[in-house]
């Protein structure tokens, strides 16, 4: 029966040896790197968690001064406002006009556009005066408006 075993000499021996040392010692390193990697990785991390907690910890501060400031506020608001007189009840909306019917003695009656160019006032104007029931009386719908010439001098008097 043969035998498969090399015999080295002792001069392969020794570098046999010192390349497994070597590699041996490579492996060790690589190993030691690895766990520094590792390590440092940690750190960052420890360090990131840490910086994201004091951020939070400062937004947190800043929401509680903003809600302490609106909260002094809304004190001395009410403070001013129970120390001072009610405010007035609001105001109801005018009633809107109805169209008015003609009365006798009423010799006169006017449409839109002869009113807004005896009165200097464009058409607009007019019915937004009406909407704020400012305009004067009228009676009629749609092109058929008419305001007649009492109405027009109450209104002018009311304008002075």
């Amino acid at each position: 029966m043969a035998s498969n075993v090399v015999r080295l000499s002792g001069e392969a021996l020794r570098r046999y040896e010192d390349l497994s040392e070597a590699c041996a010692q490579r492996e060790a390193q690589a190993r030691l790197d690895r766990e520094a990697e590792i390590k440092l990785a940690r750190e960052e991390e420890r360090r990131v968690l840490a910086e994201e907690e004091a951020r939070q910890a400062r937004a947190e501060e800043r929401i509680a001064a903003r809600t302490a400031a609106l909260v002094v506020g809304a004190l001395a608001r009410s403070r001013l406002e129970s120390a001072s007189e009610p405010p007035p009840p609001p105001q109801l909306p005018k009633p809107v006009e109805q169209p008015m019917a003609i009365q006798p003695g009423d010799d006169q009656v006017f449409s839109v556009d002869e009113i807004c160019a005896r009165n200097k006032v464009s058409r607009s104007t007019l019915y937004k005066l009406w909407r704020m029931n400012l305009g004067p009386e009228r009676y009629g719908e749609g092109k058929f408006v008419r305001i007649t010439r009492r109405a027009e001098r109450l209104w002018q008097q009311r304008q002075r």
